[in-house]
């Protein structure tokens, strides 16, 4: 034969190798029961060149490499299989895999340098086996059985006894990404730079994931062992771990991973901020991440959030003296997550009824009702009542947009926040007042009483469009040859001026807003009608 026709046999065979399939189902093999989750990998030597994850009947197809000589099976909760795939010519392969009842068992492992020695050294290792076996999991079912998401990001600001105040949430509804918490730096970044970096006088924070909890070097750069048990916490031990070493100037973390030994999962992972200032330290800022297994095997990080610092400001924002901290939380949640075999998953959430009636009870159908800091609208329905579902746990003010004074972008705002809290519904009632009693609720001086006498409602904005919060206005009545002066005082959190007193119909008043140590303002003149009046002022860039 043609060398060259001998060499298009070899392609060819070679093709045919390298497109051959391996299927088969991995068990207990105690029970017998199907195992989902379990992770296949198939190795050329040491390195990984591809990997699979079982589903829920225990299940696995995975495309085998001509160079694939083994195949590892890993599941959090069972002692590893290997097998060698050059003794095994079937394209099918069962797997059972003995289950380890306190995943505790002493491995001999080679710990970091620096790292003192410790009698549970050997046992905290081998949790960290079966974690990092639980991590894989994660890794994989995100690469080759990825969930459509529906994701909700928020911050949440506390006061100075750590309560939440308010919080703003973002509801990402694409409906498309595939993952929920991803790390900015690799784990040897983090190892070697630690946690918080510094751009422009800004601390950034940063948090691990499971790819860099998995990573070696990670593991090479830190010092492990076993923690306290938690009486809340049946059938879980705690897994800590610290920095090897720990340098001035360089921000770590030390960590507590649980692991469910009964279930045999990873439940969650909390991790606070080591080699910061005392003030940033009272406010223990860190981290939690949490996971979650679904029936079909997949692994989510189900939620994540930050706890970081956040300099107290006066009332007109700016920084108080004596630099002094208060708690903000940043994170996220999934909401909702599908997979193309029509498996789907809810979180559990909390829900909001909101009945809006005006002034004399009847229900109000033409309103847009939001809550503010996020991006949740809906519509009353006949009876007036407007519903939000699927809202993270905290407080939230009602905002109603009512067709009187949406023309300059006010609402108005319930008077308390109402809570939300998980797997219930909260009901409360909006009343909507006419705008006139709008106006008179938030008068400068006295209340409204004479729904018929003129008002004035003034929206300040900042250059952006944005609310300027407790900037100054002035108002003054026009007199022929000059003007005198009727009120002054400040917008409120809104960049709103309610005003109806010292005035009449038909005035002609001069109004003007600025900030604080601004030499240029913003105003304009406007006649009092005889219904009401309302306006916007845009204030000018800041100086």
């Amino acid at each position: 034969m043609p060398r060259w026709g001998i060499a298009l046999l070899l392609s060819f065979v070679a093709r045919i190798l390298s497109a051959q399939t391996l299927t088969g189902t991995v068990r207990d093999s105690a029970s017998r029961e199907p195992i989902p989750g379990a992770v296949i990998l198939l190795l050329a030597d040491t390195t990984t060149v591809a990997r699979a994850i079982t589903n829920e009947l225990g299940r696995y197809r995975i495309a085998r490499p001509a160079s694939a000589s083994r195949m590892r099976v890993v599941r959090i909760g069972f002692r590893p299989r290997a097998i060698d795939l050059r003794q095994v010519p079937s394209e099918t392969i069962d797997v059972d895999m003995p289950s380890i009842t306190t995943m505790l068992e002493p491995v001999q492992v080679t710990a970091a340098a620096g790292c003192p020695r410790r009698s549970d050294r050997n046992m905290a290792f081998a949790l960290l086996e079966q974690a990092r076996a639980g991590l894989l999991t994660t890794v994989v079912a995100r690469e080759t059985d990825p969930a459509s998401m529906v994701r909700m990001s928020f911050e949440r600001f506390m006061d100075s006894n750590d309560r939440v105040v308010r919080q703003t949430v973002h509801v990402d509804s694409s409906d498309g990404v595939n993952a929920s918490f991803e790390a900015a730096r690799s784990a040897s970044e983090f190892v070697k730079r630690g946690f918080v970096s510094d751009s422009a006088g800004l601390a950034i924070f940063y948090g691990p994931d499971a790819d860099v909890l998995l990573d070696d070097a990670f593991v090479a750069g830190y010092c492990f062992h076993l923690g306290d048990a938690d009486p809340a916490r049946p059938h879980q031990v705690a897994l800590v771990f610290n920095a090897a070493d720990q340098k001035k100037g360089r921000i770590d973390i030390e960590g507590t991973l649980w692991v469910d030994t009964a279930a045999r999962a990873l439940r969650d992972l909390n991790f606070q901020y080591r080699g910061m200032d005392r003030d940033v330290s009272a406010i223990h800022p860190g981290g939690r991440t949490s996971f979650r297994e679904m029936t079909n095997g997949t692994v989510l990080i189900d939620r994540w959030v930050l706890r970081l610092p956040a300099a107290r400001r006066n009332e007109e924002g700016r920084q108080m003296r004596g630099v002094r901290y208060d708690a903000t939380e940043t994170g996220g949640e999934v909401a909702r997550a599908s997979w193309p075999t029509g498996e789907l998953w809810f979180a559990k959430l909390g829900a909001l009824q909101a009945k809006v009636v005006d002034s004399a009870g009847a229900p109000v159908t033409n309103a847009v009702v939001q809550l503010d800091g996020t991006n949740y609208s809906a519509r009353p329905d006949s009876a007036g009542v407007a519903t939000f579902d699927a809202l993270l746990p905290g407080p939230y003010f009602v905002m109603v947009v009512d067709s009187a004074v949406a023309s300059v972008g006010m609402s108005i705002r319930s008077s308390a926040p109402l809570v939300a809290a998980r797997d219930s519904t909260v009901h409360a009632s909006i009343v909507i007042p006419k705008a006139g009693q709008y106006a008179g609720a938030g008068c400068v001086a006295n209340a409204l009483t004479d729904e018929a006498a003129p008002w004035l409602l003034i929206r300040v904005n900042n250059p952006n469009d944005r609310p300027a919060r407790n900037a100054h206005w002035r108002l003054s009545r026009s007199l022929r040859g000059g003007s005198e002066a009727v009120e002054q005082g400040r917008a409120d959190a809104d960049g709103v001026v309610h005003y109806c007193m010292k005035m009449a119909r038909d005035d002609i008043v001069l109004i003007t807003a600025w900030r604080d140590r601004q030499s240029v303002n913003s105003s304009l003149e406007r006649e009092i009608s005889r219904r009401g009046t309302i306006v916007t002022l845009v204030l000018p860039p800041p100086n």
